[in-house]
C-alpha cells in the first residue's frame, strides 16, 4: 500500500470512518476523477496548503468557482463569518 494510501487510512479511523466502507471506496477509485478535478481547481486558484478556505460566486453553468476570498491556515469563526458576510453584501 503507497505511503499516501496509509496515511488516508489512518486518517480515517482517527476520525471514525468505517474501515471496510473506506477501503472498498479507495479500492473502487470511483470518486478518483471528481477528487482530481478539485484538485486541479485549487491549483487554478492558487491553493498551495491545507487548510485553504476559497470562497465565491459559482461561475455561470460550471460547478467552478470564481474566487473571491481565499482564507489560508486555521483562524477563527469570526474571520470566516465576517469573509462570508462580506461577499454576501457585495454588489454583483
Amino acid at each position: 500500500m503507497p505511503a499516501e494510501r496509509e496515511h488516508l487510512t489512518e486518517y480515517a479511523q482517527q476520525v471514525g470512518v468505517d474501515h471496510a466502507l473506506f477501503d472498498a471506496c479507495l479500492a473502487s477509485r470511483k470518486k478518483e476523477a471528481v477528487v482530481r478535478r478539485d484538485q486541479e481547481e485549487g491549483r487554478r486558484v492558487g491553493v498551495q496548503a491545507t487548510p485553504t478556505i476559497v470562497l465565491g460566486p459559482t461561475v455561470r453553468d460550471s460547478d467552478a468557482i470564481s474566487a473571491a476570498t481565499v482564507i489560508v491556515g486555521i483562524h477563527p469563526f469570526e474571520d470566516y463569518r465576517d469573509a462570508i458576510e462580506q461577499l454576501l453584501h457585495r454588489s454583483p
